[in-house]
């Protein structure tokens, strides 16, 4: 895969944040809410990294798999993709519900492609996106990615959801070296956590 070029994301720097277990998975299956086993180290990374990004992007299905479903991440816009805007709303529990995250105005529901998407947060003056997740969303923003964050977590989840579609660990360790270049790792914790920074090649 190779990046894309446009001129108008030259106006932008879009990363991927992601952990992955040392088999190489994302989650276990769709539902599966990364903070019940990535590190603290590694949540109050991706806090701090995508608020000052200030703009995220992930899937519906990842939206609402996270500690709060269906709630945007505070001091962030958060735009999430889904094949149907109008549908989505049927999936929280209650009107109460409802009603309490329309009100929220850091959270835009959209059916749009990877460069729709960009193009609609440079439209907005961000500067920055953080790709999210889930699979799908890793691998179709892959293309434009400039950078990709990576915290390798000391946990087997023995089988899931691989980071980009059809790639198990070592066919992931080939694309990112294919594509980018490692310019930093850094131990997070004595666990064996550590993140690493990928650069995309020139």
């Amino acid at each position: 895969m190779s990046k894309e070029k446009s001129p108008n994301l030259e106006k932008i720097h879009v990363f991927g944040i992601a952990a992955i277990s040392q088999d190489g998975f994302i989650g276990q299956d769709k539902v599966h809410v990364s903070t019940k086993w990535t590190s603290q180290a590694d949540k109050d990374w991706f806090w701090d990294r995508t608020k000052q990004a200030g703009a995220v992007v992930m899937g519906s299905t990842t939206f609402f798999a996270t500690r709060k479903p269906g709630w945007p991440l505070p001091e962030r816009m958060n735009f999430v993709l889904t094949r149907d805007p109008k549908t989505v709303w049927q999936r929280y529990d209650s009107d109460e519900e409802r009603t309490a995250v329309k009100q929220k105005t850091n959270l835009v529901y959209l059916n749009a492609s990877p460069r729709e998407l960009i193009e609609r947060a440079i439209t907005d003056q961000f500067t920055e996106l953080a790709v999210c997740g889930g699979t799908s969303i890793y691998t179709d923003f892959l293309p434009f990615m400039q950078t990709f964050y990576l915290t390798r977590e000391p946990v087997e989840l023995k089988q899931g959801l691989p980071l980009i579609k059809n790639t198990n660990l070592l066919a992931l360790e080939k694309l990112l070296n294919s594509e980018f270049e490692l310019v930093e790792e850094i131990k997070l914790n004595n666990q064996g956590t550590f993140r690493q920074t990928w650069q995309r090649k020139d």
